[in-house]
């Protein structure tokens, strides 16, 4: 997929009840002259501690002709993984992000669900708050590159 397939509205899905929202914007930029996609990802994980994520087209400051794109994963206190990624797979894992965002929203973004009337004994079945998204940002602190068929 081509970053000119990417959808030129701004895009705001919040998940109240997983304490998580996304955003993307696909503006054009008056350094470069070109559209420059930004998708960010921020929620607050099981534990209450802020997670972000950003897969954006960047200029290098002071170079605004030398263009790239960035994955930056972040969670607080400090935990943060940098790298770059190609254009195509960029725009293919934005796709996909926002595709399972607005068609499968608990897939990356759950509330914390207790089911005990299901479990023996009463026993709650709890899932961790926005599993999915947690699962794939670790495997970002780990080094992996973002890609559509790690979501």
């Amino acid at each position: 997929m081509s970053e000119s397939k990417l959808p030129h509205e701004m895009k705001i899905i919040q998940f109240e009840r997983a304490h998580a929202t996304v955003i993307f914007k696909n503006e054009l930029s008056a350094a470069t002259g070109k559209r420059m996609p930004r998708l960010y990802v921020q929620c607050i994980d099981q534990y209450g501690y802020q997670r972000e994520w950003t897969l954006e087209r960047r200029h290098k400051p002071g170079d605004s002709s030398t263009i790239y794109w960035e994955s930056h994963i972040y969670a607080h206190p400090g935990r943060r993984e940098i790298t770059e990624v190609s254009g195509s797979i960029a725009a293919q894992c934005i796709t996909r992000f926002l595709y399972l965002c607005e068609n499968y929203p608990t897939l990356l973004f759950n509330a914390t669900c207790f089911r005990a009337q299901n479990e023996p004994n009463g026993a709650p079945d709890i899932r961790p708050r926005s599993e999915g998204f947690i699962h794939f940002a670790e495997a970002l602190h780990r080094g992996a590159r973002p890609t559509a068929k790690m979501l």
